[in-house]
């Protein structure tokens, strides 16, 4: 996806035509007497002729992609583009940087995944979750911030969740120890110690 290259009368140098002789690109003569740019009649993608050689091809700065550079462009304005996900060929975070495109938010779950393990292209939100990919304890998001933290009436502790908890359901999987009380209180039973 790059600019035109131009021969005399501005005709597009490197469009091959239905009917040329040998199938291959047009003599000079040929091209210069088609007035205008034109993609009439192309047999070829776009990186065929736009390659670097023939035409101008994509510049160094294009974002990763495929060759089908009708997912954004059209051949009747080049610019601007129409900007769709379909020919991406690399990672999310390659572009959504915070400086090609917004990055992660400051209050994303901390996690190594890329972005599409979670979100669509065509709707980001809802986000399907999966706690699979989170490379950080439960407290960085459960801390009532950023995702439901621990409830008033929560037992105390300094254990992870993962102790009691897991992520299929929030029920109690590993029940607590119930503790025995040390001092019976109440009546003593016949014979008269405390055991």
């Amino acid at each position: 996806a790059g600019g035109k290259a131009t021969g005399a009368g501005g005709s597009h140098v490197s469009t091959p035509r239905v009917g040329t002789p040998g199938g291959g690109a047009p003599s000079r003569a040929v091209i210069q007497s088609v007035p205008g740019p034109t993609h009439a009649g192309v047999t070829g993608n776009c990186a065929s002729c736009h390659n670097g050689v023939l035409a101008a091809g994509k510049p160094a700065t294009h974002v990763q992609s495929n060759n089908t550079c009708e997912n954004c462009h059209t051949t009747l304005a080049w610019m601007p583009a129409r900007f769709d996900h379909r020919g991406i060929a690399g990672s999310c975070v390659g572009c959504h940087n915070g400086v090609t495109a917004p990055g992660k938010p400051a209050l994303h779950v901390t996690t190594a995944l890329d972005c599409g393990a979670c979100h669509g292209t065509l709707a980001w939100r809802p986000a399907t979750f999966d706690h699979m990919g989170v490379n950080a304890s439960c407290q960085s998001c459960h801390n009532g911030v950023i995702a439901t933290g621990k409830q008033i009436q929560h037992v105390i502790t300094t254990k992870d969740c993962a102790s009691c908890h897991n992520t299929l359901g929030w029920q109690i999987t590993t029940p607590p120890v119930m503790l025995r009380p040390l001092l019976r209180i109440g009546p003593t039973p016949k014979g008269g110690s405390i055991k």
